[in-house]
């Protein structure tokens, strides 16, 4: 698979926003605002981790996140949010 547009984001798991740009939320809400992205037609992220407990939340973006993320877009769940 070629990367055709990527997009450089900022995430936080439960966590506040530190700006209007940074995705928060729960595990699930992170996961479906980015296949949400994916439906947009982007192919690439690079996650940015935010927040004073960075290696915590890059462990758990690879854990929990990026396999929903993975599984809702090729399952085509890319529904606009």
């Amino acid at each position: 698979d070629d990367i055709t547009l990527g997009y450089l984001v900022d995430v936080k798991i439960d966590g506040p926003a530190s700006d209007e740009w940074t995705i928060t939320g729960s595990v699930d809400e992170i996961a479906a605002r980015l296949i949400a992205f994916a439906g947009l037609g982007f192919t690439a992220f690079n996650l940015k981790v935010s927040g004073p407990d960075r290696d915590e939340q890059a462990e758990r973006m690879a854990r929990e996140v990026v396999p929903l993320v993975r599984e809702g877009a090729l399952a085509g769940k890319t529904q606009v949010l």
